[in-house]
């Protein structure tokens, strides 16, 4: 019942008037619903010595939105045109992910996302998405860095990945005819302990794989008893209580714990595509959205821009993540 009070106002608030009409799910940007393989009609001639599949990857939600969608919500799918014999197939598939399994077996979307937490009923959503998954109803798909992987594609030591940097790496096969098929989530033999950024970079002198990963602080409801209050920690300056006895939103100060940190870490990939390394990155001392990073030929260089995570926003109508101007750079 809370989980339809929830779905109902969200779907009453401000975001989801722009939602009706959102850009990111209509016209070119229409999410695809069939998963289809076919010759393409070649207009001219294919050299016979040109031989591969090109192939890019990209978010196509396949179950309808409930409330807000974001444009980095939607599964991964990876559109390839195979390349052999002076003729191209074309062909599109899914991402199997575990998100992407889960919400099969729902018959709809129940996995929490990013447009989720753009409306006044955010963090309520998101405490209510934890608690199904501490009983059991759903599996644990954050803990898990789990992922869309949505995002890009990254060939390295003979493996194929489509990347996301919520989560870990999923490990693609490229068969004869160009399907491409999902093999699973690369864990790098259970080392790899933080989500994988959707853009490393090689190094063309050693063949090595440089990429980091960052991460924010979950909210992780704990039911106290004796109050009858679901509380919240983690939060900057933020500690939100749910009282059972009383439904209200009730707030005092609370700072970051140990419990997320490091907030970004370091990879190396040897060329056999083998974690080499891993360590913290420990200056950065507040959670910020890292998207990219570069490398140089003695350096790795981290952007520690104020991109800043912060869920109060969410009781607002807006996403978690803001440029902080205040905040300065690094």
């Amino acid at each position: 019942m809370l989980e339809h009070l929830l779905m109902v106002s969200s779907a009453d608030d401000s975001t989801t008037d722009q939602d009706k009409d959102n850009p990111f799910l209509s016209k070119v940007y229409a999410p695809v619903d069939e998963e289809t393989t076919r010759a393409c009609e070649v207009v001219g001639v294919l050299p016979e010595a040109l031989n591969g599949t090109v192939a890019r990857n990209g978010p196509n939600p396949k179950f309808k939105p409930k409330a807000g969608y974001h444009w980095f919500d939607g599964d991964g799918m990876v559109h390839s045109v195979r390349i052999k014999a002076g003729k191209a197939t074309y062909s599109n598939r899914y991402v199997r992910t575990e998100k992407l399994r889960t919400e099969e077996e729902a018959g709809e979307a129940v996995v929490i996302k990013l447009g989720d937490m753009a409306s006044l009923v955010g963090i309520p959503k998101m405490l209510l998405y934890s608690l199904k998954v501490k009983l059991g109803i759903i599996p644990d798909l954050i803990d898990a860095l789990e992922t869309t992987a949505n995002t890009s594609l990254d060939f390295h030591a003979g493996r194929l990945f489509a990347l996301c940097e919520g989560g870990l790496p999923y490990a693609l096969r490229v068969m004869c005819d160009g399907v491409i098929e999902t093999i699973g989530k690369a864990t790098f033999d259970g080392q790899m302990k933080a989500p994988f950024t959707a853009h490393p970079k090689k190094d063309p002198d050693t063949g090595k794989l440089h990429a980091f990963g960052y991460q924010v602080p979950a909210i992780d409801p704990m039911f106290d008893a004796n109050t009858m209050c679901l509380f919240v920690d983690e939060l900057e300056n933020l500690c939100l209580y749910w009282s059972v006895c009383s439904p209200c939103l009730l707030f005092s100060p609370r700072q970051f714990t140990d419990a997320t940190k490091p907030y970004v870490t370091y990879y190396v990939l040897d060329k056999s595509g083998k974690l080499e390394r891993q360590f913290p990155i420990v200056d950065v001392k507040r959670p910020i959205m890292m998207h990219d990073f570069a490398i140089t030929k003695n350096y790795a260089v981290f952007l520690d821009f104020p991109l800043l995570f912060k869920p109060e926003l969410m009781l607002t109508g807006q996403v978690p993540f803001v440029f902080d101007e205040t905040a300065g750079s690094r």
